[in-house]
């Protein structure tokens, strides 16, 4: 496995064609701040190297914002910069900067809230950079728990990965990065080409590759709005797993299964939070349901309906009306009855509101 760089202005004016054999993938500075001027002079540059040559790309946004405000207006020049380029997920660089000065540790996070906030409103994966001594230290409210994570620490900075590959730190359990070194070009990358600069970070990838593994694109629309989902808050969908976050890729039995979607993250692997807390669901786990227990139905005429058994529906059966006592669903069948006392079991298909 090959380390992950990230470049910037400082690197100079790189040539990712001599370097790509050396790397597995660039993270590069897109902006800093929220002024105009401050997109970084080699983000074009580089980022449409590494989309011309297929290397995968990420990108990373400085933060200087003191407060929401100013954090939404860092996510604003952020999503301005890397527009219309392939990225695979964009980063929140927290580090101390005289302009934060001694911010709180809720105050960081209701900075890093509101700057991904804005990011996921608009489809694209959203992270949080820090070193080690921030995330014990100040980075510590849980709700960072939320964002995939790209630690920094160099150890004693020798150029390579003293770790050994392992993550010794992993707040949250949401690290996929791991940033070992400054140094890469007196170590792990020496006498890599087509870097300019004597200084060049590099990164372990304990999963990045792999979770990240679809380009997003950001494109304005007219009204400014978000990215297309197939289903909208408020809206009561049906399902029989769940997922316990935004970014789990195991699906669990779930306990009930409807529910009312109370959030979305776009661009998450599960978008929808469901009932403010009960689970997250993605497009795939939601299933088209079109009755409740408890509903009335009739049997549709003319459309060659069996029991589930296959047993043959006598005439006198689509002349009734009767109440779902069960509904499964996986098989999405349904158990019928008349007061109470079962009649059968047959496919939701071959039903209909009385």
């Amino acid at each position: 496995m090959k380390p992950i760089i990230d470049i910037s202005i400082y690197q100079g004016e790189t040539d990712l064609a001599l370097a790509m054999s050396r790397i597995d993938g660039v993270i590069a500075r897109c902006s800093y701040g929220w002024s105009a001027g401050q997109i970084d002079a080699q983000w074009a540059h580089n980022a449409k190297q590494a989309n011309d040559l297929g290397i995968p790309l990420g990108a990373y946004h400085f933060a200087y914002a003191r407060n929401e405000e100013e954090a939404k207006k860092e996510a604003k020049l952020a999503l301005s910069a890397i527009k219309g380029y392939r990225i695979r997920v964009l980063y929140y660089d927290l580090e101390y900067t005289p302009q934060q000065g001694n911010l709180s540790n809720e105050q960081l996070y209701a900075i890093a809230k509101a700057f991904c906030d804005e990011i996921e409103a608009v489809g694209i994966p959203v992270g949080i950079y820090a070193n080690t001594d921030w995330f014990r230290n100040k980075l510590t409210n849980p709700g960072f728990a939320a964002w995939t994570l790209w630690l920094a620490d160099y150890g004693t900075n020798s150029g390579y990965d003293e770790w050994n590959g392992k993550l010794l730190y992993d707040p949250f359990d949401h690290v996929l990065l791991h940033q070992f070194t400054s140094r890469a070009k007196q170590g792990v990358l020496k006498g890599i080409e087509g870097i300019p600069s004597e200084g060049l970070d590099a990164s372990s990838d304990h999963g990045w590759l792999q979770t990240w593994n679809k380009d997003h694109v950001y494109e304005e629309t007219t009204a400014g709005g978000t990215p297309s989902l197939a289903h909208r808050i408020g809206e009561r969908v049906y399902f029989d797993v769940l997922f316990a976050s935004s970014t789990s890729t195991t699906p669990l039995k779930a306990l009930i299964h409807s529910g009312t979607i109370t959030k979305i993250l776009a661009g998450r692997r599960n978008p929808y939070l469901i009932n403010d807390g009960s689970g997250w669901l993605n497009d795939a786990s939601i299933i088209e349901q079109l009755f409740q227990i408890g509903d009335q139905v009739m049997v549709k005429q003319g459309v060659g309906a069996t029991w589930v058994n296959q047993v043959p529906i006598a005439g006198f059966v689509y002349q009734n009306v009767y109440t779902i006592m069960e509904l499964s669903n996986a098989s999405q069948t349904a158990v019928i009855g008349i007061n109470g006392k079962v009649t059968g079991r047959i496919s939701m298909a071959y039903l209909k509101r009385a």
